[in-house]
C-alpha cells in the first residue's frame, strides 16, 4: 500500500510540473520579462515565476536556447529596469550567466554597494577567467563594504590569479577589508596565498590568520600534499599559540598523522589545560587506531585524579579490554571520584572475573559506589558471568547475596531460578527469602505458574508470602492468552486442585489463609475469567476473610467489568465495610478515563447521592458530578445545594458544571 502511495504521489508530482513548464510556455520569455520591469517587492510574484520556469527550462535544454535566454536577460537589465528587477535578473544570472554576461554586470560591483552584491551573486556562480579579471578590478576600484563583499566573492570562487591583488590588502587599514582579504587567501590555498597568510600573522589580524592558515593546510590535506599541511599545523601547534589555535591543529594532525599525534594527546591528557585535554580526550576516544586503547591504560598512573577519570572514560569508550588493568587500578584508588569510575569502567570492561571486587565494592563503601558496583555487575559481559555470580551464592553473607539475586533478576540470568527458589524456600533470612521471591518473578514463566501457586500453600504465613503472591502476579501476566492468565490460581481457589486433601494437609485456619492469599492473587491479576469466581466468593463465601478478600478484588478491578457488582452491593450489602468500599469504588470507575457512557455515569451518581451516608460520601459524589458537562449533573447537584455539611463543595461543583456547559 505504501509502495502504491508513493508511485501515486510521484505521478501527481510530476503532471503539476508539467503543467507547470506548459503554463510557462504559453507565453514567450520576452513577453514574461515586459512585465517585470518596473517589478517592486510585494507586487504579483507570478510574472516572476514564469520567468524563472524559463530560464530553468533553457538552462537545461542548453545550446543555442541558453545563450538567447541569457542574451534577453541582459537586454532588459541594460534598459536600466527597477532595482528589484535588477535584483531579480541577477539570481537568473546565476543560473545561466556566462562570460557574456561579464561586461555588462561589471559596472555594477562599482556602482553602489547594493548593486554590488547583486552583481557579485550573480559572478561568483559563473565560470570563467573574466568573471576574476572582473573582481579584481573592482576590488581595487572600491572601498569599504563592497571591497569585503568582493574579497569574499573571489575566496568562494578560490580564484587563484587575485592572489597578489588579495594580499595587498592584508594591511589595509581598514580591519574588515584586511580582515576580509585573510581569510580570502585562506579559502583559495597554494603556495603564494599560504606564504601571504603566514606574514599575516604576524600582524594585527593574527587570530583571523591563524583561521586562515589552518584552511591552507586543510586545502593541502585535501589535496594530498601531507608534508605541506603538517609544517604548517606543527607551527599552528606551538607551544606559544591560544588553546584554540592549537586545539584546531592538533586536530587536524590527528586525521593526517595520527600515529606520530597520539603520543601529544596523551601529553596533552597529563597536562593542565583543561581545554586541550578535553580535545585531546576526544580525539582519543574516537580515534581509529587499535593501539590507542594501550596507550591510554599505560599512561594512567602518571595522570592525575581528574585526567584518570577522563582516561577511564576513553577505555569505556573504545570498549577494549586493553583497559581492564587501569579499571581495576582505579577502583582501589583512594579518590572517590576515580574509584567510582574505575568501578563503572569494569562494568563495560571486564568479565567473570571481575566478579569478586565488585561484590566487595557494591556491599561495602559509601552509597555512591554500591549503585556503581551494582550497576557494573547487571551489564558485565561474558557468557561465564552469570555461572560466576551463581557459584558466589555459596556460603556468602546476607548482604551479597542480596546483591546477587538482585543483579541476576537484572541480567535476565534464567538459570538461577534453581537457586531462587531454593533461596526463597529455605533461606533463613526474611529479607533474602522477599528478594528471591521478586527476582522470581522477573524471571520465571508461566511454566513456573502450578509451582508459585503450591507455594502459596506451603508457605502461607511466611514473611515472604507478599513477594511470593507479587510473584505469581507478576508471572501470571506473562501468559500469552490474557483470558486465561488467572486459570493455574482460579483453580486452585475452585478447587479443582484436590481441595480436600490440601485442607487436611494444612488445616482449616491455614486453609482459609491459603483462599484468601488466592483470591487476593486472581484479583490483582485483572484477568476477566476470575470474575465468575470472585463475585460467588464475595455474595457467598463463609469463610469472613476469603468473602473480604473477594469484595476488595472487585471493589480494585481496574476496568468497569464490575460496575454492576459495585452498585449493587453498595445498595444491598448488609456489611458497612463492604458498602463503603463499593461506594467508592462505584464513584471511581464512574469517573475513569474511558470509561461508562454518560448516562450511565449519571445513574451512578443519583444513586449515590441516595446511598450517601456522610459529608465525606456526598463530598465523594460532588466532587464526580462537578466533572461532568450536561446540565442533568447540575440537577443532581443542586439536590446538595442547601446541605449545611456540603453546600460548600455543592456551591464549587455548581459553578464548575456551569462555566463547562457554557464553554460547550
Amino acid at each position: 500500500m505504501q509502495g502504491l502511495n508513493r508511485m501515486k504521489n510521484f505521478f501527481i508530482a510530476v503532471l503539476v510540473a508539467l503543467l507547470s513548464v506548459a503554463g510557462a510556455s504559453a507565453q514567450s520569455l520576452d513577453e514574461a520579462l515586459q512585465k517585470i520591469a518596473n517589478f517592486k517587492f510585494g507586487d504579483d510574484r507570478e510574472p516572476q515565476s514564469v520567468v524563472n520556469d524559463l530560464v530553468r527550462k533553457a538552462d537545461i535544454a542548453g545550446g543555442a536556447e541558453r545563450k538567447a535566454a541569457e542574451e534577453k536577460l541582459l537586454n532588459l537589465l541594460k534598459a536600466n529596469p527597477s532595482p528589484d528587477c535588477v535584483d531579480f535578473l541577477c539570481r537568473q544570472l546565476a543560473i545561466i550567466g556566462t562570460e557574456a554576461t561579464v561586461p555588462v554586470i561589471e559596472p555594477m560591483l562599482t556602482k553602489d554597494e547594493k548593486s554590488a552584491d547583486w552583481a557579485r551573486y550573480a559572478l561568483e556562480h559563473i565560470p570563467g577567467e573574466a568573471v576574476d579579471k572582473a573582481l579584481i578590478k573592482a576590488a581595487t576600484a572600491t572601498s569599504g563594504r563592497a571591497r569585503v563583499g568582493i574579497l569574499n566573492t573571489l575566496g568562494n570562487r578560490k580564484a587563484a590569479s587575485a592572489v597578489n591583488t588579495i594580499a595587498g590588502f592584508t594591511t589595509d587599514s581598514d580591519k574588515s577589508v584586511s580582515s576580509a582579504a585573510i581569510a580570502a587567501l585562506g579559502q583559495i590555498g597554494g603556495d603564494e596565498a599560504t606564504a601571504a597568510v603566514a606574514k599575516a600573522r604576524s600582524g594585527e589580524n593574527k587570530a583571523v590568520a591563524d583561521d586562515a592558515y589552518i584552511a591552507c593546510a586543510t586545502s593541502y590535506l585535501a589535496n594530498g600534499k601531507k608534508d605541506k599541511a603538517v609544517e604548517i599545523l606543527n607551527q599552528l601547534n606551538g607551544g606559544s599559540e591560544s588553546p584554540r589555535v592549537r586545539a584546531a591543529a592538533i586536530t587536524a594532525l590527528a586525521k593526517a598523522r595520527p600515529e606520530q599525534t597520539q603520543d601529544e594527546l596523551i601529553t596533552l591528557l597529563k597536562g593542565d589545560d583543561e581545554y586541550l585535554r578535553a580535545v585531546a580526550v576526544g580525539l582519543l576516544r574516537n580515534s581509529d587506531r587499535k593501539e590507542v586503547a594501550s596507550a591510554v591504560a599505560q599512561s594512567f598512573d602518571s595522570l592525575n585524579p581528574a585526567a584518570q577519570v577522563l582516561a577511564l572514560g576513553i577505555l569505556e569508550h573504545r570498549g577494549d579490554s586493553a583497559g581492564i588493568n587501569a579499571a581495576t587500578s582505579a577502583a582501589a584508588s583512594s579518590d572517590p571520584a576515580v574509584k567510582v569510575a574505575g568501578i563503572h569502567a569494569i562494568g563495560v570492561l571486564g568479565g567473570a572475573s571481575a566478579v569478586p571486587a565488585l561484590l566487595t565494592a557494591a556491599t561495602s563503601g559509601d552509597d555512591e559506589v554500591k549503585r556503581t558496583a551494582n550497576e557494573s555487575l547487571d551489564v558485565l559481559r561474558g557468557n561465564d558471568v552469570d555461572e560466576m555470580m551463581l557459584s558466589a551464592m555459596a556460603g556468602s553473607d546476607t548482604d551479597t547475596r542480596s546483591v546477587l539475586i538482585r543483579s541476576l533478576a537484572a541480567r535476565g540470568a534464567k538459570l538461577a531460578l534453581p537457586i531462587l527458589y531454593a533461596a526463597a524456600t529455605s533461606d533463613q533470612n526474611d529479607s533474602i527469602r522477599a528478594k528471591a521471591f521478586d527476582a522470581i518473578g522477573a524471571l520465571a514463566g508461566p511454566e513456573d505458574l502450578p509451582n508459585l501457586v503450591e507455594l502459596l500453600g506451603a508457605m502461607n504465613g511466611n514473611s515472604a508470602q507478599p513477594q511470593l503472591e507479587s510473584a505469581v502476579v507478576a508471572v501470571s501476566q506473562k501468559v500469552p492468552d490474557s483470558s486465561a492468565r488467572a486459570k493455574v490460581v482460579v483453580d486452585a481457589l475452585s478447587g479443582t486442585k484436590d481441595a480436600k486433601a490440601l485442607l487436611d494437609t494444612l488445616g482449616p485456619e491455614k486453609y482459609t489463609n491459603v483462599r484468601t492469599s488466592l483470591t487476593k492473587v486472581a484479583g490483582r491479576i485483572g484477568d476477566a475469567s476470575a470474575l465468575p469466581a470472585l463475585r460467588d466468593l464475595a455474595a457467598k463465601s463463609d469463610e469472613p476473610a476469603v468473602q473480604e478478600a473477594a469484595v476488595r478484588a472487585l471493589t480494585e478491578w481496574p476496568t468497569t467489568e464490575t460496575l454492576g457488582d459495585l452498585r449493587k452491593m453498595a445498595a444491598e450489602s448488609t456489611n458497612d465495610t463492604f458498602r463503603a468500599l463499593a461506594f467508592a469504588a462505584m464513584i471511581r470507575v464512574a469517573r475513569m478515563d474511558g470509561g461508562p457512557d454518560l448516562d450511565t455515569q449519571l445513574a451512578v451518581y443519583s444513586e449515590a447521592l441516595t446511598h450517601a451516608k456522610s459529608p465525606d460520601d456526598k463530598r465523594l459524589v460532588l466532587a464526580g458530578l462537578a466533572r461532568v458537562k450536561d446540565a442533568r449533573a447540575l440537577e443532581l447537584v443542586k439536590k446538595l445545594e442547601a446541605d449545611e455539611a456540603v453546600k460548600e463543595e455543592a456551591k464549587q461543583a455548581i459553578e464548575q458544571i456551569s462555566k463547562s456547559l457554557e464553554q460547550k
